[in-house]
């Protein structure tokens, strides 16, 4: 699951989000917390966070500033890199940015804002790089995008699922 929270300034009264076994503690913030199977990430927009857990090194403690994300991985040691901000809350106003990522990752972002799934199991279109900014639960105007810039086709379609596939000249 995915949350954003925007905290008052109260500094005795810390916010704090308990994601598995690592906690996030804010005072006057903006921020997101990811919590995905083996993994946890905490995208700081404004203030700072104090993140506490175990890591693969032992019990840790790090404090993150804005524009920072954090990302703690199984069995791999805690990451903190720069990010930009405003595409990572874009999906706040109903929006996924994407600048070159592969489409296996742009169909699991969009797959998680739709009833209607999308399959992409051809390890080479799975790792075209795809970049753009679509509306979330748009599944339909984003596969119709990827066919006007003639990434794929459409395999097999029915209600619950779309199979996307190489275009034919692409084989």
């Amino acid at each position: 699951g995915q949350a954003y929270f925007q905290v008052a300034k109260d500094k005795t009264r810390p916010f704090i989000v308990a994601a598995g076994d690592t906690s996030v503690t804010a005072v006057g913030t903006a921020f997101d917390v990811r919590l995905e199977p083996g993994k946890l990430s905490v995208t700081l927009v404004e203030g700072r966070v104090r993140i506490a857990g175990d890591s693969p090194k032992g019990p840790r403690q790090v404090e993150i500033t804005a524009g920072s994300r954090f990302v703690a991985a199984d069995r791999a040691d805690w990451i903190i890199a720069a990010v930009d901000t405003a595409k990572e809350a874009a999906w706040l106003q109903g929006r996924l940015v994407f600048d070159g990522e592969p489409l296996s990752a742009v169909v699991a972002e969009m797959n998680r804002f739709s009833a209607r799934k999308l399959d992409v199991s051809d390890p080479v279109l799975a790792a075209t790089p795809v970049s753009g900014v679509f509306k979330t639960g748009q599944i339909d105007a984003f596969v119709a995008a990827l066919r006007t810039y003639g990434l794929v086709e459409v395999g097999r379609s029915d209600a619950q699922r779309i199979e996307l596939v190489r275009p034919a000249h692409g084989a």
